[in-house]
């Protein structure tokens, strides 16, 4: 099943798409997790939500709130601020699959530090609109020979000279046929 990507016009300028790029690129992560909603229907019933995967971008609020809230607003999606355990506050926005790869799409060609890590997220959701989060944590477990969040895989890509990286996709695309279908 090959998954139609959707169309986000605002990004399909690409002075918008390259502004993007060059925030996630210096303050985010394209990255995955396991997002969990509970939802309680006539209090007893319960939908838990689960998007892999995800673009997020935080910063602090006091230096970036105008520059999230625009990037939030490019992508179509609601930011919100939280505060960390630390005691600061954060500005975020978490988009799901179809918006993160349609994102993820019109940011590649701008995208410098997580260029990479695009090509490994677009192969590994190449065929799906979703996977199970334990079979995605196993393939990044074949992959990495570990599980790692998404920013410690990513400076792993960035050691890797090009003959290296491309043979990484192609263990990424056998691993996506033989265990992600």
């Amino acid at each position: 099943m090959h998954v139609q990507r959707m169309t986000i016009p605002e990004l399909e300028k690409p002075e918008n798409a390259r502004w993007l790029a060059l925030l996630i690129d210096t303050e985010g992560a394209i990255g995955w997790k396991r997002k969990r909603e509970r939802h309680i229907i006539r209090g007893r019933t319960y939908i838990y939500v689960y998007v892999v995967p995800y673009i997020s971008v935080s910063m602090k609020e006091i230096e970036s709130k105008r520059t999230v809230d625009t990037a939030a607003y490019l992508i179509g999606v609601s930011p919100a601020t939280y505060e960390t355990k630390a005691g600061e506050k954060i500005r975020t926005f978490t988009v799901d699959y179809g918006r993160a790869m349609a994102t993820i799409h019109y940011m590649k060609p701008y995208l410098d530090k997580f260029k990479r890590m695009t090509i490994l997220i677009q192969t590994l959701f190449k065929y799906h609109t979703f996977i199970p989060y334990e079979r995605f944590k196993h393939a990044i477990t074949m992959l990495f020979g570990k599980y790692l969040i998404a920013k410690q895989a990513n400076q792993i890509l960035l050691q890797m000279i090009e003959e290296e990286f491309k043979a990484f996709i192609r263990k990424v695309e056998r691993i996506t046929l033989e265990y992600l279908l």
